[in-house]
């Protein structure tokens, strides 16, 4: 923890004075500390820490839950240790769990300081013995999720402990940056905690929409991120206070590794120069061209267009910057070194182009109307404003359509656009005007642009942890409301010191047991998925996450009853989720499957195999799923027209002509079944039971020279099934070739005589 120097009696003076203006005024806009802040009293900064584990400690005792398979369990790089950092920092970081398969999200996931951590974690406290056993089974080519080992190791403690840890330097770090921005009425005893900075800094800790952020481990992408931020941000304005190079230093490396957590640290380029603007004595030229030059990163995120801003600092600098404001363009020189390094490292590492997006899930505006694109949008941003003031209920899924599909007439809509407009209007003028409230706005919306939708497309209507980042700027309101806003109601100062003691209080017991609560349905993936199927019922994915945890389940149930009762909310959650979303390929397969093992009419099944393969005739599942719901199906005739049907939307599919041959087959029908066989044969050529299949049409059609030619093919294939042999002799017998009709008799009798004991 860096010390700071208590500031001379004649700053104390100026800023008491300051703050009891501000409070006749009844405003207290961002005052210019340009000397470093008073200090606080240590047990200021254990408190803190205290609340952080209050809050989040029984985190310490979940397991594995949601994306901890994408970055932990099921990520081959990470569970290759130290060894695969190079990997980790070469290529998109679902990578690791999909392997060389392109992986279409849009934007990309390049974030590989957080998984770097993971992989060492994971060499440090994973047993020799576990990691052998995960070794061998990647060196099988078999990356399986493997949570049930890993959790009978330290790991995920360790895991927990280690997002814990950082969230609690997160909020001193944020303590550290408050002081700067905001005097101090006082710092001696308990009082010190009615300050703008302590309190904006405990209800950011408390805040119970940050659970998912902390209680998630994937989280730390988000933590280590804002970490990397405002330590840029801190440092920064330590080296405007000194001219040590070293601060600048430890600014462009806080930056670069904020960056290579997660993107979102990007979009301090424009929270850094307005905040200098506001407590610095530069002139709204630097400001503007602050801004420009930063905005002037983001074409990046979508191609070497980026490469330009590189050109344009200099040019901005010199035409528009005074000599004055050079040391602050100065200042801002290393954040941009560092956003250049890592863009053009996640250049790189991520697909640029990918393919248009198919799946409802990867992009909830797929079925959208523009208006009703850009009216969902709007409405979302409203959603956030509400959970930074009642985050209740939390949940991880707001995929379609637990937000509904909006639009300009929605009156929800309606107020919440005028609502933005007047924000923005509002915070164009404060910025200028040196406005504390802009300043705040600054910080909720500047984070929340790149994950709105509005910029870039994330792959979800909104996520809780997307406004990780955005609480620090409702906190500070929140802490100013109590400083300066709650006295000019209250005049009686002990009177108001006990409203504020009680409001805190009362605040913190509801946030925490919000929080608390919400930990423990991160307790592992079937918790969380039962959990938040309740809360957002109107989900495709809730509903099919709980199907699929279920499935889960079914496979170490052995008690009949409980098979049968877990089997039924399979077919419950998985009807629901296909009703939200009728193309959802893994909610119809489940769908389709419980149907069949619930005993209902095969036609139930049937439906909805044949929905999915004219969705996605390449799912590999779906046509061995069809040929289960298939096999005992009554009108022959109805079954032949379904395979027909099939057969005709995937030609190049060996299965649906090889399950086409068989039937034909079983009824007599030679020659078409030699016609599905010869197909099948020309699309697999190793699969036996076609060579065999074949060979026997051949036979009943009597193209004997051809049916040896395929049981010959076949018997190499299998050399000890006793069926190709005998199959063999008997055609041989057919074409006259005795000898070695024998000699496959021969090894018929061998295969099938039981050896001498």
């Amino acid at each position: 923890m860096n010390k700071q120097r208590n500031p001379s009696p004649a700053f104390q003076k100026k800023q008491h004075a300051a703050i009891s203006a501000a409070k006749i005024q009844g405003k207290n806009p961002v005052l210019p500390v340009i000397q470093q802040g008073a200090a606080l009293p240590k047990w200021v900064y254990g408190l803190i820490l205290a609340l952080t584990f209050a809050f989040y400690g029984n985190t310490l005792f979940n397991h594995y839950a949601l994306d901890d398979t994408m970055v932990i369990t099921q990520n081959e790089f990470v569970k290759r240790g130290v060894s695969n950092i190079p990997k980790i920092l070469k290529y998109d970081t679902f990578n690791g769990r999909y392997g060389t398969v392109a992986v279409n999200l849009p934007g990309g996931r390049y974030r590989p300081l957080s998984v770097i951590t993971l992989a060492v974690e994971y060499e440090l406290f994973t047993d020799a013995e576990t990691k052998r056993l995960i070794q061998d089974k990647l060196d099988q080519g078999k990356n399986d999720d493997d949570a049930a080992l890993l959790i009978e190791t330290p790991l995920p403690y360790v895991n927990h402990l280690v997002n814990i840890l950082l969230y609690a330097i997160t909020a001193w770090v944020l303590l550290l940056i408050m002081l700067r921005l905001f005097p101090l009425e006082s710092t001696t005893g308990w009082r010190a905690l009615f300050n703008i900075p302590v309190l904006t800094v405990i209800f950011f800790v408390a805040h119970p929409v940050h659970s998912e952020v902390v209680a998630n481990i994937k989280g730390r992408d988000e933590i280590m991120t804002l970490l990397g931020a405002l330590c840029a941000l801190y440092f920064t304005l330590r080296w405007l206070d000194t001219n040590k190079l070293k601060h600048m230093a430890y600014a462009f490396l806080a930056f670069l590794l904020g960056l290579f957590s997660k993107e979102n640290a990007i979009t301090f380029l424009v929270v850094i120069p307005i905040t200098m603007y506001l407590i610095r004595p530069c002139s709204v030229k630097f400001m503007i061209c602050g801004l420009l030059s930063a905005l002037l990163v983001f074409p990046f995120f979508k191609g070497h267009a980026g490469l330009f801003f590189v050109s344009v600092i200099p040019l901005l600098v010199c035409l528009f910057i005074s000599e004055k404001d050079k040391r602050y363009i100065m200042a801002l020189l290393p954040l941009y070194l560092a956003a250049f390094i890592f863009l053009l490292a996640r250049q790189s590492a991520i697909n640029l182009d990918p393919l248009p997006e198919r799946e409802l899930m990867n992009n909830p505006f797929m079925y959208m109307l523009s208006g009703q694109k850009w009216a969902s949008i709007i409405y979302v941003l409203g959603c956030y404003l509400w959970l930074q003031v009642f985050p209740y209920p939390l949940t991880t899924d707001y995929y379609p359509y637990h937000i509904p599909i909006m639009n300009f007439s929605d009156v929800s809509v309606i107020f919440i656009t005028l609502f933005y407009v007047a924000l923005g209007a509002f915070t164009f003028w404060g910025i200028f005007k040196r406005n504390k409230y802009a300043y705040a706005v600054v910080w909720f919306i500047v984070p929340l642009s790149i994950v709105s939708n509005i910029f870039v497309q994330v792959g979800t209507f909104m996520n809780e942890r997307f406004i990780y980042i955005s609480s620090i700027g409702f906190c500070m309101v929140l802490a100013d409301f109590l400083i300066y806003q709650l006295p000019k109601w209250i005049k009686q100062k002990t009177l108001y010191q006990g409203v504020v003691a009680c409001f805190m209080l009362t605040l913190l017991c509801l946030y925490g047991a919000d929080t608390v609560a919400r930990n423990k349905a991160w307790y592992d993936d079937f918790t969380l998925s039962t959990t938040d199927v309740k809360t957002s019922p109107k989900s495709a994915k809730a509903n099919y996450d709980a199907a699929r945890v279920y499935n889960i389940e079914l496979q170490k149930a052995t008690d009949s009853a409980v098979r049968d009762s877990i089997t039924r909310l399979i077919n419950k959650y998985s009807r629901r989720a296909v009703e939200i979303h009728p193309n959802y390929e893994n909610a119809l397969l489940l769908l389709s499957w419980s149907n069949n093992t619930l005993g209902q009419p095969p036609d139930s099944s049937i439906k909805y195999l044949l929905r999915l393969i004219r969705w996605n005739k390449h799912n590999p599942f779906a046509v061995d799923a069809l040929a289960v719901a298939t096999a005992n199906y009554p009108d022959l005739e109805k079954k032949i027209e379904i395979w027909e049907y099939v057969a005709k939307l995937v030609p190049d599919r060996f299965e649906p002509n090889f399950n086409l041959a068989a039937i034909y087959s079983s009824v007599g029908r030679f020659q078409d079944a030699l016609t599905y066989f010869e197909k099948a044969v020309r699309l697999n050529p190793e699969h036996a039971q076609a060579l065999m299949g074949a060979g026997a049409m051949y036979a009943n059609t009597a193209k004997f020279g051809k049916s040896v030619e395929m049981f010959e093919r076949a018997a190499k294939l299998i050399p000890n099934d006793t069926l190709v042999y005998i199959n063999l002799y008997r055609t041989y017998v057919s074409v006259g070739d005795g000898a070695k009709a024998q000699e496959a008799l021969g090894k018929y009798w061998a295969l099938k005589t039981p050896p001498a004991q």
